[in-house]
């Protein structure tokens, strides 16, 4: 990405413990902006009336994340089913959607998009405003993710990136075999407290990670951004009934006749969410 953190956060005892007390260890972020047609194709993707009017940027993100192995040991994700398979098969087939993947991969998130930005996240505030809270153009939004031990890339879901042959998830891994950690995530926030919190799932048909490794997927974010409030998700088991109170996206395609994303989760819809821009 090209830019480095300028201050190395903590002590070299603090180094030796886990987690940092408040600033993190300094995360080196890429934010790659597309604008223009493409970003209209993107957005029309979603098929939804909101999207496909409001000719807003698309933008690839990718965080220089550490503690990976300390968080998941040597625990890896890549339970794909046969439909999946195809894309890792040992095969001329497999090799010729990889490669399509992988340059999908290589324009997403290459620096010969509309522009790019790199930075560095010292803590839960600085990743919250990177995505503008989760919300764009008034909405809030869901999240596709993929975490290896390069790093976290992740971009708004349902866009569909541009060809979308086969899994978003594979784009964003750079079609990995294997993954710490996939699925979607969204930016919620509790209707009485005002607090934020990240909640990632692991909805990836692609790798199909295991429920069990979801604290370690919490312990890992956690340790990159002390105090964010992280409340993982398993999309094989119900919602807890007290997180439907929270405000969130639109995302339940069965109660919904707009979702943003046509999920199963089921939040409040907040009448004030203008306050993450995501221009």
């Amino acid at each position: 990405m090209g830019a480095a953190c300028d201050t190395q956060k903590g002590s070299d005892a603090e180094a030796d413990q886990w987690y940092y007390e408040n600033d993190g260890p300094g995360v080196e972020y890429g934010l790659h902006v597309h604008g223009g047609f493409l970003a209209r194709v993107i957005h029309e993707k979603r098929h939804h009336e909101l999207n496909d009017k409001d000719g807003s940027p698309f933008k690839m993100f990718e965080l220089n994340i550490e503690g990976q192995e300390e968080s998941f040991g040597d625990v890896w994700q890549g339970n794909y089913d046969d439909e999946h398979k195809k894309i890792f098969a040992n095969d001329a087939k497999g090799d010729l959607i990889r490669t399509a993947i992988k340059n999908e991969h290589a324009f997403l998130y290459g620096h010969r998009c509309d522009r790019t930005t790199t930075g560095c996240l010292d803590n839960a505030n600085d990743f919250l405003k990177l995505l503008s809270y989760g919300i764009r153009c008034g909405r809030r939004r869901v999240f596709t993710y993929a975490m290896m031990d390069d790093g976290w890339f992740f971009s708004e879901t349902g866009a569909g990136m541009i060809a979308d042959v086969c899994s978003k998830h594979a784009v964003h891994a750079n079609a990995r075999g294997e993954v710490r950690f996939s699925g979607t995530m969204r930016i919620i926030k509790n209707a009485t407290t005002g607090e934020h919190a990240l909640a990632p799932d692991n909805d990836s048909g692609t790798y199909r990670p295991n429920a069990a490794q979801l604290p370690a997927l919490a312990k890992c974010i956690q340790y990159n951004f002390p105090g964010l409030k992280v409340i993982t998700l398993d999309a094989c088991s119900p919602q807890p009934e007290d997180l439907k109170q929270w405000y969130g996206p639109d995302e339940n395609k069965h109660t919904s006749e707009s979702p943003v994303y046509p999920g199963k989760w089921v939040w409040q819809i907040d009448d004030d969410e203008e306050e993450g821009a995501y221009e």
